[in-house]
């Protein structure tokens, strides 16, 4: 389980562009098994069933955009992770208040706080 400290951090880097997250990848691209060609782990596994899914064990899947490999070869240009990080439901929705906060405050909408991450 992460600490609020870590989801802030990853709401800022989300915002920022830092991050993959099985979120930018379309219906269409899900369908077509593309989340198993950018996070590679996946492959060799079974943790992203819908039994999982279901249990809210596993309902994000990121990774930061630096440890990217190559972007595989189907013209997708999509990135590829050997390594993964996976949120349960509980964390995504913490994370989601995260990001709307910091948006909010990116925006001007509600005062910046300087210790949103410590």
């Amino acid at each position: 389980m992460k600490t609020d400290c870590e989801l802030k951090r990853l709401a800022v880097d989300i915002v920022g562009g830092l991050v993959f997250t099985d979120r930018h990848l379309s219906d269409i691209q899900l369908a077509d098994g593309h989340i198993k060609k950018v996070f590679l782990p996946l492959m060799l596994n079974n943790m992203y069933t819908p039994e999982h899914i279901q249990r809210g064990e596993v309902a994000m899947i990121y990774e930061y955009l630096d440890k990217s490999g190559k972007t595989h070869n189907d013209n997708s240009g999509l990135p590829a992770f050997a390594t993964i990080n996976i949120l349960s439901q509980a964390e995504v929705s913490k994370l989601s208040d995260y990001i709307q906060q910091y948006e909010h405050m990116m925006e001007g909408h509600i005062e910046f706080d300087a210790n949103f991450v410590s």
